[in-house]
């Protein structure tokens, strides 16, 4: 079950250096460190501009702090979609006037991120936030069954489990796991921010006495993650990876990797789930041992009383390895 992050902010405020937040909690992402911090930093940097222009109308910037504020308490999916389709109804038009004062282009924003850090891809999301992914390269390994007198399959199960966690502030994690699924939760609130990893690992040696070995494995891999900024810049990030390994050379590697960055009130929400299908020969390994890992990985970071929160899910469908003596 998830931490009542509200509750817990009742409890305990942490006050930390929002930049400080970001080293600490990209420190095991994907994405450097360094570059994590320096996006962050440019984003604050949009956002205080686009507050300062809402703060020039008093009460309705504390109205939708207010609105802000409460939407973030709402633990129902169902009912967190209708209030922020609300929100957005109610205050897009002024929203996009103020951004417009200030001097911001969400895409100028987007373009210039990307031309700093090329290897991500930043899109605008939510009309006023960012999302942003990294670009990998898949390898692709084909094989062509061919008819055999003698096959049998085996399905690879008990796979093995792993989980690290890591919080600071109001905020709060998991890790489960189900057969051969991992999701991972990271949620932060009240400058705070959160870390949750799992892995689910099979290793199993590869036969030296058959003809062929064919290993057929499919997998789901999905990112979702929103971000509430209430006075404060709200991120998260998670991906879902799966890699087949013989040895130490990679046969197949795939990522499904999302973010939510949002400025001051306004909010982002990102969602991204892909079904992958392999055929893998390994008969040229005869001998050697395989490796088959699932991997998922959620971060959330925010300043002040901001909401963010990230998902990444792995899941392994098949895995089977089909040998022909």
């Amino acid at each position: 079950m998830k931490p009542n992050l509200i509750t817990l902010g009742l409890v305990k405020l942490v006050v930390l250096s929002f930049i400080e937040l970001i080293l600490i909690y990209s420190a095991s992402a994907q994405i450097p460190s360094a570059d994590s911090a320096a996006i962050m930093k440019y984003m604050n940097d949009v956002s205080l501009k686009i507050e300062n222009e809402l703060k020039k109308n008093k009460e309705l910037y504390t109205d939708m702090m207010d609105a802000l504020k409460k939407i973030s308490s709402i633990k129902d999916t169902v009912q967190l979609d209708a209030a922020l389709a609300a929100y957005k109804t109610k205050y897009q038009a002024h929203y996009g006037v103020v951004v417009k004062s200030a001097g911001i282009d969400m895409n100028k924003v987007a373009v210039e991120l990307h031309i700093k850090y090329p290897y991500l891809i930043f899109t605008v999301n939510n009309l006023y936030a960012l999302e942003y992914e990294r670009s990998y390269k898949t390898l692709t390994y084909e094989f062509k069954e061919t008819t055999t007198s003698t096959t049998t399959t085996t399905t690879l199960t008990s796979f093995e489990k792993d989980e690290e966690e890591g919080c600071g502030g109001v905020s709060g994690s998991y890790a489960h796991f189900d057969g051969r699924k991992i999701h991972v939760w990271a949620g932060a609130l009240v400058a705070g921010g959160c870390t949750a990893i799992g892995d689910l690992t099979k290793k199993v040696d590869i036969p030296s006495d058959a003809k062929s070995i064919v290993l057929k494995v499919n997998y789901t891999l999905r990112s979702k993650n929103y971000a509430i900024s209430v006075g404060a810049v709200a991120s998260s990030v998670s991906n879902g990876t799966a890699t087949i390994r013989v040895g130490n050379t990679t046969l197949q590697s795939d990522r499904v990797e999302k973010s939510a960055l949002a400025p001051v009130a306004w909010y982002a929400r990102s969602n991204k789930e892909k079904d992958f299908t392999n055929s893998i020969d390994l008969t040229k390994y005869k001998g050697d041992q395989l490796t088959i890992k699932g991997h998922a990985y959620a971060s959330s970071c925010s300043g002040g009383p901001s909401t963010s929160e990230g998902n990444g899910y792995s899941k392994i469908t098949k895995a089977d390895l089909i040998i022909t003596k």
